[in-house]
């Protein structure tokens, strides 16, 4: 049977707490720890009625003949082949518990041997005979020695598989600190819902007048300082804007100045360069001039030249004609 709480853990439940220890409602919180704490307890009860079954179990085998006696051995035998757990087959005895005062020196003795309380009404013991059960064939001496050598080589064996500390110590220790922190958590758990609860709402209290003061001391603080604040915030305005006007009116005294300067300037600059454009225009123009009346020279001395070698060629074909009837009136 697992040992291990299955479903959650300490850490887990812890890391719940935290989450909603983190949140500002109260009521919720409360009611989260109380959701987580039932969980525990469902829990703690699941693994105590597990724990009870096993006890059972234990004792019910320990009743019962060795599983290696029954008649139908096809069935223990198929389970072997396949890798479960094979049953063992040293006969045990009908009466065998634990005493409480050897667990921790890890030996059991018989039931006989334990000193009982007698009582008024004597218990009558029910006897199961075991016709497998051989050890006490030869007394009661000879079997509890065949079952002190038998304990021996058992603990020899289990020192020298599982070496000093046998599991069931380590599981019994491994159970007795989860249940120790368990409890622990069960306990800060119950110290924040009853007790820490009352000094966490005197600390609330207390926490909100110490904050209330605080603001209204703060508030106080902060509205003087506002009225000050707001008076020298005037005081430089007003100044600001009184050196500004006086900046800006300066600024705009000189620049009317330099633009009445500038336009007398532009102006007497605009007459100069129309006068040097004037007198460009008029040498250009007197140079085109000159060039004109130059070609028109040209023109008419080229015509003149044009006409009399027009003339000069007409005169001598004529002379060239006037000729050949000549020569052919003097040949007829």
């Amino acid at each position: 049977l697992p040992t291990s709480l299955p479903t959650i853990s300490v850490a887990d439940a812890r890391l719940k707490a935290d989450r909603f220890a983190a949140r500002d409602d109260r009521p919720i919180r409360a009611k989260a720890k109380q959701a987580i704490l039932q969980e525990l307890h469902a829990q703690l009860e699941v693994k105590a009625e597990r724990l009870q079954l096993a006890d059972r179990g234990a004792a019910g085998r320990e009743e019962k003949p060795s599983g290696a006696h029954f008649p139908p051995q096809r069935k223990h035998l198929s389970e072997t082949a396949h890798g479960t757990a094979s049953v063992s087959k040293v006969p045990k005895p009908l009466t065998k518990t634990k005493d409480p005062k050897t667990m921790k020196m890890g030996k059991t003795r018989d039931i006989k041997s334990v000193p009982q309380r007698h009582t008024g009404k004597k218990k009558e013991r029910p006897h199961h005979p075991n016709v497998h059960y051989t050890w006490n064939m030869g007394g009661r001496l000879k079997e509890i020695r065949i079952r002190h050598t038998a304990r021996k080589y058992l603990y020899l064996w289990i020192g020298n598989t599982f070496g000093r500390v046998r599991p069931s110590v380590a599981r019994a220790l491994y159970e007795k600190k989860m249940k120790k922190k368990a409890f622990g958590e069960w306990k800060d758990m119950w110290w924040e819902l009853r007790k820490e609860w009352k000094l966490l709402i005197r600390a609330e209290y207390h926490n909100r007048y110490r904050v209330a003061s605080l603001v209204w001391q703060a508030w106080r603080q902060y509205v003087r300082t506002q009225r000050l604040k707001k008076a020298k915030m005037a005081l430089a305005k007003g100044h600001d804007s009184r050196n500004r006007l006086e900046r800006t009116w300066e600024a705009w005294r000189v620049y009317v100045q330099v633009r009445r300067t500038k336009q007398v300037m532009y102006r007497v600059a605009t007459g100069r360069a129309n006068l040097s454009l004037q007198r460009q225009m008029w040498r250009a123009w007197l140079a085109r001039l000159g060039v004109a009346r130059e070609q028109g020279e040209r023109q008419l001395i080229a015509l003149q030249h044009w006409a009399y070698v027009l003339t000069q060629n007409t005169w001598q074909v004529w002379i060239k004609a006037l000729q050949g009837r000549w020569q052919e009136k003097r040949k007829v």
